[in-house]
């Protein structure tokens, strides 16, 4: 598992400190202690104070600088500030971090050891300043696109319609008063219902995270709590979850009874923490350290290139690539591949990912697929599918690894994608929810772009429910500077009476008064985020690979189009059938895929073959070759090889084997000695066949071999 850069801070900020020589378990009580203490002044806070706090630190505040908290100078000047001048607090109040840091640092606030009347001069003074600049944004917004903006920038109502109505009922007062109390009790009730749902189901995932299995919230009191304590979950963890199912009680009672008015800032801030907390017990499943990612090396099976460049590539770094580039598929688990390209340099170079991992349907996909060469043994059937296979398509849901299996995959993404790349998730019901929450935790909020709906039309048996027909999409960018290409929709009603086409477009003849005019037919309506007119591929299909799960190419040319350019890397890390990379290939982008199903790899590979071999005939055709043949085109990225990672073919020869393992586990080689393989640190190294069991005529044999050298004091 790879623990995030986020955690890092996180440790640094809350104090909590990892000592290696230390057991596991006493660390992960330390830091559970840590958490449990500053969210328990979090709630036993004075409840003035509190709600003053809360109510500053919505989501929907803007992310920039506002300088300087000139407020703050005076309260500097008489307090001692020594105690807590490190801390990411006095960095806030000073001015030395942007307001983002402030939003992620607001619970050390109540951890802070201050009299309560400093805290609260504090609050105040952070109040005032915070709710002038955000009163001074939200005017500016207001005039530039005449929408009234809520939280999460919803856009309720015409801020024009509003004024009118205002302006026109100034002269009855009773119904003005009416008609404004009506208005604001609308625009919460709208925020206020959406954001409590997000409140339940963040707390379900929590809980689904420290159980390990579902629990509804109604099932709450006496029946979880005894099940937290069957499940060993600690006391802390125990209280602190409590107390957020305290306060989502609390808003939904308040909430049903329409006249307590809920406050949406505490909402978000628990929604906040909750996050928080779940995020930081998944790194603690892992005890590495947050900078250090283990790649495995990685095996050339096999190179296609159709064109002779006798080019062969044993590391593909990104180094070794960028000039000369070859594509890229890879077989092995997805998380040891994303590790491996990250280790290899790839780093903030990949410029969009697509994604269509499985959501519960993981059995089909491994069942249906046959392998090359192996026509007469029939379909992969479970039992007969690989340990990893079983594990990444079957038992992910059923065991409740899903969001681990998510959010790892996620983190590593994260770190492969440029600075203007873009991640498309393609999701249905079953997960949808749970991943939105994770995408917004992995890559933020504010960079969440998209949710696009796919409609589509199939037949099912009948049932008692509406028939299921759209799967959706959820598009994040890395930041802001995002690579964007306008896609339109053509106005289909006529476009076929235009039949004439020239270098301004296509067009149709027009008579008006006895002159013939060319009409010129219009670009088309900007592409909505509702695509209803690319069609399932139905089994009889020729695009049908044998995936149930395989999505038509149009939606990936849609995709690669708008948020890519040519030339740019495309990463698919479920690559099934192949669709990714076979629409890159045909875009003139450069593709990496990879599967831990070995059908995938072969159906992919020879999708891609296929591919590349009519484009090189489509290039020749279009060059007049000389009788000598002097003219010959090299078409770019015609070439692609398929790699091993952590699945190596136990058939290797034994010297290409002991590579592998010297390569992955940092092994010093020494090509002097003949008998040991190497030494690790000041340790000599022999490696032993995986396949040969450790016996004692071995251990003999390594003896007898250091009595040969009697001036060696090094370990083995």
């Amino acid at each position: 598992m790879i623990i995030p850069c986020k955690i890092k801070n996180f440790y640094k900020r809350w104090n909590i400190t990892y000592d290696k020589d230390k057991r596991f378990v006493d660390f992960k009580n330390r830091a559970l202690s840590t958490i449990d203490e500053i969210l328990g002044d979090f709630f036993l806070s004075d409840i003035n104070l509190e709600r003053i706090f809360l109510k500053l630190i919505a989501k929907h505040f803007p992310q920039s600088k506002i300088g300087g908290f000139q407020n703050m100078s005076k309260i500097l000047e008489v307090t001692n500030v020594k105690e807590f001048r490190n801390s990411p607090v006095y960095k806030i109040i000073s001015g030395e971090n942007d307001f983002l840091e402030f939003i992620k640092c607001l619970q050390v606030l109540f951890w802070l050891d201050l009299d309560s009347e400093v805290k609260e001069e504090l609050f105040l003074g952070f109040k005032e300043d915070i709710e002038l600049s955000l009163l001074d944004i939200q005017i500016k917004r207001i005039k530039g696109d005449n929408i009234i903006f809520y939280p999460n920038g919803a856009k309720l109502l015409d801020e024009r319609v509003v004024n009118d109505v205002l302006d026109w009922l100034i002269s009855y007062p009773k119904v003005y008063k009416s008609f404004k109390s009506a208005l604001e009790k609308y625009q919460d009730k709208v925020y206020q219902r959406n954001l409590i749902d997000d409140l339940r189901l963040s707390l379900e995932l929590l809980l689904k995270k420290i159980l390990n299995s579902y629990v509804n919230l109604e099932n709450q009191e006496k029946p979880l709590g005894e099940h937290l304590k069957k499940k060993n979950v600690p006391k802390q963890l125990r209280n602190m979850y409590w107390k957020l199912i305290d306060y989502y009680a609390k808003y939904q009672n308040n909430y049903a009874k329409h006249e307590d008015k809920v406050d949406s800032s505490e909402i978000e801030f628990v929604i906040y923490l909750t996050g928080t907390f779940m995020r930081f017990l998944m790194t603690l499943e892992d005890t590495k350290n947050e900078d250090y990612i283990k790649g495995f090396p990685s095996q050339l099976v096999e190179t296609f290139d159709p064109l002779n460049s006798k080019r062969v590539i044993e590391i593909p770094t990104f180094n070794e690539l960028k000039d000369n580039w070859q594509n890229l598929l890879f077989h092995g688990d997805n998380k040891d591949v994303l590790a491996t390209l990250l280790e290899l340099g790839f780093r903030r170079k990949i410029d969009l990912i697509y994604i269509d991992p499985p959501f519960k349907s993981g059995a089909d996909y491994v069942r249906k697929v046959e392998l090359r060469g192996l026509k007469n043994l029939g379909r992969i059937e479970e039992d007969e599918a690989s340990i990893l296979q079983q594990t990444m398509y079957f038992d992910i849901w059923n065991n409740d690894s899903y969001l681990q299996f998510m959010y790892e995959r996620l983190m590593l993404l994260k770190e492969l994608l440029s600075e203007t790349g873009s991640i498309y998730v393609h999701l249905d019901w079953h997960v949808g929810h749970y991943i939105k929450l994770l995408m917004d935790e992995v890559f933020g909020q504010d960079n969440f772009r998209n949710e696009i709906v796919w409609c589509y039309r199939r037949w099912s048996a009948q049932s008692k429910i509406f028939q299921n027909s759209h799967d959706y999409l959820l598009w994040y960018s890395k930041g802001d500077n995002y690579t964007w290409n306008q896609l339109l929709e053509e106005y289909a009603d006529n476009a076929a009476h235009f039949t004439e086409e020239d270098d301004k477009g296509k067009y149709r003849w027009q008579y008006l008064r006895g002159k013939k005019y060319k009409l010129y037919l219009k670009e088309g309506t900007r592409m909505k985020d509702w695509w209803d007119d690319l069609p399932y591929i139905n089994s009889m299909a020729h695009e049908r690979f044998g995936f149930s799960t395989q999505k038509p190419e149009n939606i990936l040319e849609r995709i690669i189009k708008a948020s890519s350019d040519c030339d740019d890397i495309i990463l698919d890390c479920f690559i099934g059938s192949g669709t990714t990379a076979a629409v890159a290939q045909k875009l003139g982008r450069r593709w990496i895929g990879c599967d831990i199903n070995k059908g995938a790899i072969q159906i992919t590979s020879k999708r891609l073959q296929k591919i590349i071999l009519e484009q090189i005939k489509n290039d020749r055709n279009s060059i007049q070759h000389s009788l000598l043949g002097e003219k010959k085109i090299i078409p770019k990225y015609k070439t692609f090889a398929i790699y091993k990672v952590n699945d190596y073919d136990l058939k290797l020869l034994k010297t290409e084997a002991i590579e592998l393992a010297i390569q992955h586990i940092g092994i010093q080689r020494v090509r002097t000695d003949r008998f040991f393989d190497g030494y690790l640190g000041k340790n000599l190294v022999k490696i032993i066949d995986f396949n040969h069991p450790l016996t004692l005529l071995d251990l003999q044999l390594i003896q007898d071999e250091l009595k040969k050298r009697p001036n060696e004091d090094r370990d083995i």
